[in-house]
């Protein structure tokens, strides 16, 4: 994301999503089954790969936001700390000089890349994987997002940010910029102690994909066995699935 006032993104993105638990045991099933060491593209403030860390498992992260860096680095004790590596990088171009177990890619993070940085992720992402083992990618559910956009008007959500102590309301405004693409801001409003209402805004570019240009995506870069999936219970995907879970094996 691109952030018009930089102090607050980190801690605001974080306290929003340590409510989100729903996809942790998709991630701790995945990790199960397919090992170490795992690679997690956009980790934010640290929310999947500490989970997984404390599980036992090894992982290294990579971000190329460095105040998400340095929140997430501050969140790290041991011993859960000694099993995580993190690294200031780009998604499009990283090199590690081994490969991974899995590659994860949580939250939407996977949208926010034009088809030109989509297809060099997915080269990295080739490249650092043993063959047969997987990437994993979690996105937005394109047909329910250009159907059911949200009311600028509600919020999407409410939280408290634990530092402050103060109330948030998340909004959101979505422009189609093209096929498949739109513009959101996102609008934190932070209720102060005294009654007055700071607005946080942040910008974010989305790249929405079917599930066959996704599949034709993942095959174009060398993957195989490409499952999609619309919760994380592995349903089928529908026009009305809260989510498109996408599963492709290295070949």
């Amino acid at each position: 994301m691109h952030p018009i006032e930089p102090p607050s993104f980190a801690r605001l993105y974080d306290a929003q999503y340590t409510q989100h638990q729903e996809d942790l045991p998709y991630w701790t099933k995945l990790a199960d089954r397919f090992g170490d060491p795992i690679l997690e593209l956009g980790f934010g403030t640290g929310r999947v790969l500490l989970h997984l860390a404390q599980l036992g498992h090894q992982i290294a992260g990579l971000d190329n936001d460095p105040q998400m860096l340095a929140f997430t680095r501050q969140a790290l004790k041991p011993p859960a700390s000694l099993r995580i590596s993190l690294h200031h990088l780009d998604m499009t171009q990283f090199e590690f000089g081994h490969p991974f177990g899995l590659i994860i890619v949580p939250c939407n993070t996977f949208a926010y890349l034009d088809d030109e940085g989509a297809r060099a992720c997915l080269k990295c992402c080739h490249r650092h994987l043993t063959p047969g083992k997987p990437l994993a990618l979690d996105l937005p559910n394109p047909h329910l997002l250009q159907e059911q956009p949200p009311d600028p008007d509600h919020p999407i959500t409410e939280f408290v940010e634990p530092d402050s102590g103060n109330p948030i309301q998340l909004y959101a405004q979505q422009e189609r910029l093209g096929s498949g693409q739109f513009d959101v801001r996102w609008h934190y409003d932070e209720l102060k102690p005294d009654g007055t209402v700071q607005r946080h805004t942040f910008q974010q570019q989305y790249h929405l994909r079917s599930s066959q240009a996704i599949t034709a995506l993942m095959i174009d870069n060398g993957f195989k066995s490409v499952e999609i999936f619309g919760d994380y219970e592995h349903a089928p995907l529908e026009a009305d699935s809260p989510r498109m879970l996408v599963v492709a094996l290295a070949g």
